[in-house]
C-alpha cells in the first residue's frame, strides 16, 4: 500500500503546479512542469537578490549585488550543466576572499583526474599564451598525459619555444618509471640527455671491490711487457679496455670507463717499478765495471812502464 501511495505521489508531481509566496507576494519558488523553475530572493533591505533559474534550456546559478549580512559573491557568475562553465570576469578563490589571480587556492590541494586513460590523454596543463598581431599559441606548458594506456603509465611533459616563429616543443620529459629525459622523448636511465652537459663536479657511486688497488696485492698477476705487446700487436687496444669499434657502437661508460684507466695506471706504475729495479741494478754493474776498468788502467800503465824500462 505505501509503495502504491509514494508512485502516486511521484506521477502527480510532475503534472502538479506549486507555488509558495513570500510575505510581499513575489514568488520564491514555482514549478508547473512546464515552465522555468525559479528559486528567487528579492529586495531584501539591500537591493541584493540571488535566484537560480533555468534559460535556454542551461540551469544558471546568478548572484548580484550584496546580501544583506552576508558575504559578497559579485556579478556575473554563471554554472552551465553542459557546454562550458565560466566566470565572466574577476578572480576566483577557494579557502580565501582576496584571490591574487584568475585562480587563487589556500591551504588545500588541488586533484585533477581524468579517467579515460587513453594513449596520450591529458588530466591537467599549465600554460604560458604568447599573442602577437594574430598569433596567439602556448609559450611554455607543463602537460600530464597517458604513456601507455594498457600499462597505466603517465608521464608528465615541459614544453618551451624560443619565439613564436619557431612553435612550442618538448624539452624534458619525466617517465610514469621515473626515467628523465632532457631534449629527449625516450630516455633510457634515470637520467638520459641528448646534448651537452655543463657541470663544475661530478660524483660517481662505486661498489664496494670495484675499485683496482687488488692490483698491488702481493697474489696479482701482472702480465709481462712481452705479453702487453704482443697482445698489442694482434688487437690494436690494450687488454681489458674496448676497442674503438665497440665504443662507437655502444657507448662509453664513464665509472666503467674510469676503474679501467685506473686498473691500467695501476699496473704501469707496477711495471715502472719493475724497470727502475732493473734500472738501478744496471747502474750499479756499470759503477762496478768502470771500477775495475780503472784497475785495469791501472795495471795497463805499469805494465807499460815496465816495458819501458826493459827496453
Amino acid at each position: 500500500m505505501k509503495n502504491i501511495v509514494t508512485f502516486i505521489f511521484i506521477i502527480a508531481s510532475f503534472n502538479a503546479f506549486s507555488q509558495i509566496n513570500s510575505p510581499n507576494g513575489s514568488n520564491i519558488f514555482s514549478y508547473n512542469g512546464l515552465a522555468d523553475v525559479t528559486f528567487r530572493f528579492t529586495d531584501r533591505g539591500s537591493g541584493g537578490r540571488a535566484f537560480v533559474h533555468a534559460d535556454s534550456n542551461v540551469l544558471a546559478l546568478n548572484f548580484e549585488n550584496d546580501f544583506s549580512g552576508g558575504t559578497r559573491i559579485g556579478n556575473d557568475v554563471y554554472f552551465k550543466d553542459r557546454g562550458n562553465s565560466f566566470i565572466a570576469s574577476g578572480n576566483f578563490g577557494i579557502g580565501t576572499t582576496n584571490p591574487l589571480a584568475k585562480l587563487e587556492v589556500r591551504n588545500g590541494n588541488i586533484i585533477v583526474r581524468n579517467f579515460e586513460n587513453r594513449l596520450n590523454e591529458s588530466a591537467i596543463m599549465i600554460a604560458h599564451s604568447i599573442s602577437i598581431g594574430e598569433y596567439d599559441t602556448f609559450g611554455t606548458s607543463v602537460r600530464t598525459f597517458t604513456e601507455s594506456a594498457d600499462a597505466n603509465t603517465y608521464a608528465l611533459q615541459f614544453f618551451t619555444q624560443q619565439s613564436h616563429q619557431t612553435g612550442q616543443t618538448e624539452k624534458l620529459r619525466i617517465q610514469g618509471n621515473g626515467n628523465v629525459g632532457i631534449g629527449t622523448t625516450k630516455p633510457d636511465s634515470k637520467l638520459t640527455v641528448a646534448g651537452n652537459i655543463h657541470a663544475q663536479e661530478v660524483k660517481v657511486t662505486i661498489n664496494a671491490g670495484s675499485v683496482p688497488d687488488y692490483v698491488f696485492a702481493n697474489d696479482y698477476k701482472l702480465k709481462s711487457l712481452q705479453e702487453v705487446e704482443d697482445y698489442i700487436k694482434q688487437n690494436s687496444h690494450l687488454p681489458e679496455i674496448p676497442s674503438a669499434t665497440e665504443i662507437e657502437k655502444n657507448g662509453l661508460m664513464l665509472a666503467e670507463m674510469n676503474l679501467s684507466l685506473l686498473k691500467k695506471i695501476e699496473e704501469m706504475t707496477l711495471y715502472m717499478i719493475e724497470q727502475n729495479k732493473k734500472i738501478e741494478k744496471q747502474i750499479l754493474q756499470i759503477e762496478q765495471i768502470k771500477k775495475e776498468n780503472e784497475s785495469f788502467k791501472t795495471v795497463f800503465e805499469r805494465l807499460s812502464k815496465i816495458e819501458q824500462k826493459l827496453k
